[in-house]
């Protein structure tokens, strides 16, 4: 919210150029075939649902191009620090706080939790393991990039943590349609 806010009042005042990166054409496309389907949807909130999923994803498009237009290292420094901290947090998870909660709560929870905690399958700060697996497939080309691109050894070894953060966190997943 206060990045569409930041950026309407730039709009206000003049002093803000759209930034377009040649993906919104095709989503703008694909929602409105989209929207153009919900009158024939034999369920229509889960159309529109749908629908309004891609258009968020295309307004997350322009603001994330618009508000870091000339900053492509300070993106690449955010991504890769949330696939490191939400890395980190899994692999904590997954050989410290699941044991914890397996010894102490096991008696009082519904069988499909406790088949969940069983598992030992991560899911981060996500809701379930395929949706942090998919997360971290995403990041794990751009930290590759920065990996192969970054110029200084330090870059390099931060970078190299991450990606290793990443691979083992996806591998404690358990999804195998995220490799």
């Amino acid at each position: 919210m206060s990045a569409i806010a930041w950026l309407a009042s730039r709009a206000l005042q003049r002093r803000w150029t759209l930034r377009l990166s040649g993906v919104e054409i095709p989503l703008a496309i694909f929602i409105a075939l989209s929207l153009a389907s919900i009158p024939h949807a034999s369920y229509k909130m889960a159309a529109i649902e749908g629908a309004s999923a891609f258009a968020t994803l295309a307004l997350s498009v322009v603001l994330v191009a618009s508000l870091f237009a000339g900053k492509r290292s300070l993106l690449l420094g955010l991504l890769n620090s949330a696939l490191a901290a939400l890395s980190l947090y899994a692999l904590l998870q997954r050989w410290w706080i699941l044991p914890a909660l397996d010894a102490t709560i096991a008696g009082n929870l519904d069988p499909e939790t406790l088949i969940r905690l069983k598992s030992r399958e991560v899911w981060s700060t996500f809701f379930y393991p395929n949706t942090f697996a998919g997360f971290v497939a995403m990041l794990l080309p751009i930290a590759a990039g920065t990996f192969l691109d970054a110029g200084d050894l330090r870059t390099r070894m931060v970078t190299g943590l991450t990606l290793t953060l990443g691979v083992v966190a996806l591998a404690c997943t358990g999804a195998l349609g995220a490799f």
